[in-house]
């Protein structure tokens, strides 16, 4: 089984633009590949596929999470593992899965025009995938739980982000996966027919260090500006998927006008979040709000706000909100893993003093205070 066989395009992009800028080793479904060879074995699979006669182009679910690691330990980090596998069990609900597995052609393999490299291509045959199923996703999730801590551990000096990206990938319904019962018949609904190509989809994953960006202190003390995206909305907000056009679209936006993040505005005017982070903001009656849930991706630094707050008996109301909200605040703040709590000094061309809102500063003490006291138990 050739390690790349079956990897979304996408995925294979983004990897080969991320990996090898920091860390050593990337780990994928529970092997080590030294990081800049794995980096540049993904670089070689796009020039492949980009050139290959009658290879076919697909793309599908990928599921990803994003967390920072601090002396060696994951900050938050069962939270993000917990939020992973609720993605994965919402596409699965939700029939995703199995409408993606209509779309799957018979596959190539891909062999050595690409993978050259004997040390990846004889791991790449013990790099088995996980079926999809509850099995298998428990399976997946256990394995990624230890190789977070494996990678964390092994780069202790490192304050960076760790990526964990979850695929779809289209597997040969005759190979059992792992979390596939020898005895047990396949799922039906993973699998197509014979006469359709013998395609299941099953589940990989990888974990890798990535560049993180932690905002610099005068950015806390001023605030960031943010912009809205116009008709721009996740197709599923509670899970963490990659959507590479909205994405391509945000970065453009942040090029074109300097701004710091954007946040999505759909179509009826409702602003539930930005395209990498949460928001909060405070009303003009002072009331702490922030999006519904259904509306957002739970961000897990957004989820630590409202545990805060809540703690110090700050009230947080969650409801719709639409741009005559975020316009009409007196104080806004973006949430994430590499941002924590971020004050907004202007949104288009509405000013705001977040940065010296009282409230505002006591939450962000608040966070930091949480933070601080949850990295030694991760």
């Amino acid at each position: 089984m050739a390690m790349f066989a079956g990897l979304p395009t996408t995925g294979l992009r983004i990897m080969a633009s991320d990996v090898g800028a920091v860390g050593e080793f990337v780990l994928f479904n529970r092997q080590r590949f030294p990081a800049k060879m794995f980096a540049s074995a993904c670089s070689a699979a796009l020039d492949y596929r980009a050139t290959a006669v009658r290879h076919p182009s697909y793309d599908h679910e990928l599921f990803y999470e994003v967390l920072r690691v601090k002396h060696g330990i994951p900050l938050f980090g069962s939270e993000h593992i917990a939020r992973l596998e609720t993605s994965l069990r919402l596409c699965e609900s939700t029939k995703r899965f199995h409408a993606e597995s209509e779309k799957i052609p018979v596959l190539p393999v891909e062999r050595s025009p690409w993978c050259c490299d004997p040390l990846l291509f004889e791991r790449a045959k013990i790099a088995d995938s996980y079926c999809c199923g509850t099995q298998g996703v428990e399976e997946l999730m256990r394995d990624v739980s230890r190789s977070l801590l494996e990678i964390a551990t092994a780069h202790e000096d490192l304050e960076q982000n760790v990526k964990i990206f979850v695929f779809m990938v289209p597997r040969d319904h005759t190979q059992p996966s792992i979390g596939e019962l020898d005895d047990a018949p396949p799922s039906t609904s993973m699998i197509r027919s014979a006469a359709t190509g013998g395609v299941k989809l099953c589940f990989s994953y990888c974990l890798y260090f990535v560049n993180a960006h932690y905002p610099p202190p005068e950015l806390y003390a001023e605030g960031v500006t943010l912009r809205l995206l116009r008709d721009a909305q996740r197709e599923l907000p509670n899970a963490k998927i990659v959507q590479a056009t909205l994405r391509e679209r945000a970065v453009e936006e942040q090029k074109r006008t300097g701004c710091f993040e954007v946040l999505l505005c759909h179509k009826d005017g409702l602003v539930p979040e930005g395209s990498r982070s949460n928001f909060l903001l405070i009303a003009a009656n002072g009331h702490v709000e922030m999006s519904c849930d259904e509306d957002v991706l739970l961000g897990i630094t957004r989820k630590a706000v409202e545990e805060c707050c809540a703690a110090a008996g700050i009230p947080v109301t969650k409801r719709k909100l639409y741009v005559d909200d975020v316009m009409n605040a007196t104080a806004i703040a973006m949430t994430g893993t590499s941002v924590g709590v971020l004050p907004v000094a202007r949104v288009n061309d509405r000013e705001f003093h977040s940065a010296s809102h009282p409230l505002l500063r006591k939450i962000r003490e608040l966070y930091e205070d949480r933070a601080r006291v949850t990295l030694p138990q991760n």
